[in-house]
């Protein structure tokens, strides 16, 4: 079942999953649930996308992480979809 408890899965199944764009920094964190439980997504790609937006010099992750620890986290979502 991962981090989200059994309140949360209950109400994710009850929700229209919406189309995919490939564009996550608008999706909620149900919506990005169900498209792991879906396959349309992995880990990996949540994982590369936030990383991205770190290092976007528009955005505010310069600004914002004092750190960032980008290979640890690839692994641990590799690890998370190879599961």
């Amino acid at each position: 079942m991962g981090l989200a408890g059994p309140s949360l899965w209950r109400m994710a199944s009850t929700l229209e999953l919406r189309a995919f764009d490939g564009e996550v920094a608008t999706m909620t964190i149900v919506e990005l649930m169900q498209l792991l439980e879906s396959g349309t997504v992995s880990s990996r790609h949540l994982v590369e996308q936030a990383l991205a937006a770190i290092r976007d010099p528009a955005g505010e992750g310069g600004r914002t992480f004092l750190s960032v620890h980008a290979d640890e986290a690839l692994a641990a979502a590799d690890r998370t979809d190879a599961q």
